[in-house]
């Protein structure tokens, strides 16, 4: 709830939609800690949403959950 929740806040009204599709704990995770997958639904009301638009809201994103939840992206 957190994580959506904080997706959420930084997203606004572009954000339509937060799925989570997958939690692994495991093989490969270090005890203690849960890889979250996550699918993100991106619109603006009223055009398209260019590449570099995106990546800056996915960069905040990322950014947010590791400062504010200690969250890491997984490569």
């Amino acid at each position: 709830k957190d994580i959506q929740d904080t997706i959420k806040m930084i997203a606004g009204d572009w954000l339509k939609g937060v799925l989570i599709f997958d939690v692994y704990q495991g093989k490969g995770i270090s005890p203690g800690l849960k890889s979250i997958a996550l699918g993100l639904v991106l619109q603006h009301p009223t055009r398209t949403l260019v590449d570099d638009e995106i990546t800056a809201l996915m960069e905040k994103v990322i950014a947010t959950l590791k400062g504010k939840l200690g969250a890491e992206l997984r490569s």
